[in-house]
């Protein structure tokens, strides 16, 4: 009996012993998630549960916890990560290998815009005889000569990290996006519009259409009747860190000329802006923006520019 005894009294202080240590190493494990940065990526980890094993060897004590992830904007199925203290693995049972393609270490979030245009284009002045002779007028030549090197070394990371880009490819591009976001905020079909813009232009045409609503304007019709003329005016990679480019987006600039029909409908029909049978002339230039190296990525509207 005293022998029984004792084993009693060793076997549980070793459990407790052990069952401390784990939920030490599991707010480790936690923290290892948690602590990550929080730009578009959402790590959340529910609380460990403990559970002590009382046939298979009582220094073996295995803890479960659920992690849901939510990254790039994607829920991601639910893995369930094992944390093991000390020894070797129970027989027929092996930590899954989802946990280590997710480790604290691996997993990277990126951010889905940089939210602000890096140098919003201004077209250079009409050349004119006497700017010759103005000092600010040379001055000037070597900011549009920096520009334009600016431009060039934009093309070639895109050209060597976007597979398939060509300006012809973005141009085809462009010119989609300039039909349907139009025809998408006349129609007032936000979600629609929600995938093609970043938050901070869908933010501003949901305040745009809010203010129509609520001066009378009861639908919208419009029309592309022809796209004249689309030019790359300027291009921009914009890098937190030059050596870093995962977390990179290039702006493209493109000035657009068009013709189109527009005319504003009230509650009865009537039309109360526009003319639906009268062509305009219409430029804009436009800010379309993508991640440098992220594949999934897409272009999108990040700024319109008055000029």
């Amino acid at each position: 009996m005293s022998a029984l005894r004792k084993f009693t009294q060793w076997a549980s202080s070793t459990m407790v012993r052990e069952a401390y240590a784990s939920r030490s190493s599991i707010r480790v494990f936690q923290r290892t998630y948690t602590s990550l940065p929080s730009t578009n990526a959402f790590v959340s980890a529910s609380a460990a549960r403990i559970d002590n094993p009382t046939v298979a060897g009582l220094h073996q004590l295995y803890s479960a916890s659920r992690l849901q992830l939510s990254y790039r904007g994607h829920n991601l199925q639910t893995i369930r990560s094992y944390a093991k203290m000390g020894g070797l693995n129970p027989k027929g049972i092996s930590s899954p290998a989802s946990i280590s393609a997710f480790g604290g270490r691996q997993l990277k979030p990126y951010m889905q815009s940089p939210m602000v245009i890096a140098e919003p284009y201004k077209p250079p002045p009409k050349f004119a005889a006497t700017m010759l002779i103005s000092l600010d007028w040379w001055k000037s030549r070597g900011t549009v000569v920096m520009g334009w090197v600016k431009s060039m070394y934009c093309m070639a990371k895109c050209t060597k990290h976007i597979k398939g880009f060509s300006v012809n490819s973005f141009k085809e591009a462009a010119g989609l996006l300039y039909k349907d976001i139009n025809q998408l905020q006349a129609s007032a079909s936000q979600p629609e519009l929600r995938q093609l813009v970043t938050e901070v232009i869908y933010t501003q045409m949901k305040r745009e259409i809010k203010q129509r609503e609520t001066g009378g304007w009861a639908s919208v019709s419009w029309e592309l009747v022809k796209l004249d003329k689309m030019d790359i005016v300027q291009s921009r990679l914009v890098a937190p860190n030059q050596t870093d480019l995962d977390n990179a987006f290039v702006q493209f600039t493109v000035h657009y000329k068009s013709q189109q029909r527009f005319a504003a409908h009230n509650s009865k029909g009537k039309v109360v802006a526009g003319d639906p049978e009268r062509v305009m002339n219409v430029e804009d230039y436009w800010v379309l923006e993508r991640a440098l190296s992220q594949a999934h990525s897409k272009w999108r509207l990040a700024g319109r520019i008055s000029v």
